[in-house]
């Protein structure tokens, strides 16, 4: 197993920016956005965005299954919902029942980016080489990123008998793909899920993406959208 809290690559999924010294660059910066202005890489707030018939099992073992499913597309990028169920025994169990869907947020005690085996790894690929991932605090792209994975609304429920989890999260993906395939891929060591990957065409997803619309426009005396960091 990789330790991502070292300099290095994790050469399951390809992750490198993991690393100890750029942890102080990841924050800091301060933005003000007005007149409607969202975050360039955020999900847009009055678009709809449009569904596509996508979804598959991404993995599967003895012991778990990971869904993904529930696709839309928007002008700036897209979405998808991320299904993940486990078989818990006394040998195995998991420390958060979000199997680090929402981000890696650390065990009280332990560094934050020790990449425990119950954490399930997710990783979007693009034809152009690069890739987004969820092994990071939730937290806004650092400058230079050109991909973005952002962890949305979640749940969590155990099973009536105890012995099954089940977690689900929306991910958005900023920017729009470029042309090719995307490819998904995750491992989950803990439940003996190895490196999967499935393709899909980023055609249907450009394609899509023309067909969202917008909703619920501004009124002239609405207040300013303003944020700041």
């Amino acid at each position: 197993m990789c330790d991502l809290g070292q300099e290095g690559t994790n050469t399951l999924i390809g992750i490198t920016d993991l690393t100890r010294a750029n942890r102080k660059t990841q924050n800091g910066r301060d933005v003000t956005f007005t007149d409607d202005r969202q975050h360039p890489w955020g999900r847009p707030e009055r678009v709809l965005g449009s569904p596509l018939s996508i979804n598959f099992l991404l993995a599967q073992s003895d012991a778990a299954a990971v869904q993904v499913q529930h696709f839309s597309a928007f002008p700036t990028g897209f979405e998808f919902q991320v299904v993940a169920y486990a078989v818990l025994t006394e040998e195995v169990n998991v420390w958060d029942p979000m199997f680090g869907l929402a981000g890696l947020r650390g065990r009280e005690g332990k560094d934050p980016y020790d990449l425990a085996d119950d954490v399930l790894r997710l990783s979007v690929e693009f034809s152009d080489g690069s890739r987004a991932h969820n092994l990071r605090p939730p937290m806004d792209p650092r400058p230079g990123e050109t991909r973005y994975l952002e962890p949305g609304h979640g749940s969590a429920v155990r099973s009536e008998d105890g012995t099954m989890w089940t977690a689900d999260s929306m991910f958005w993906v900023w920017p729009l793909p470029s042309p090719g395939e995307v490819g998904f891929v995750c491992e989950w060591p803990q439940f003996g899920i190895e490196v999967t990957r499935h393709h899909i065409d980023a055609q249907s997803i450009l394609d899509a993406a023309r067909l969202a619309r917008p909703i619920l426009p501004r009124k002239p005396d609405d207040p300013p959208f303003r944020q700041a960091y």
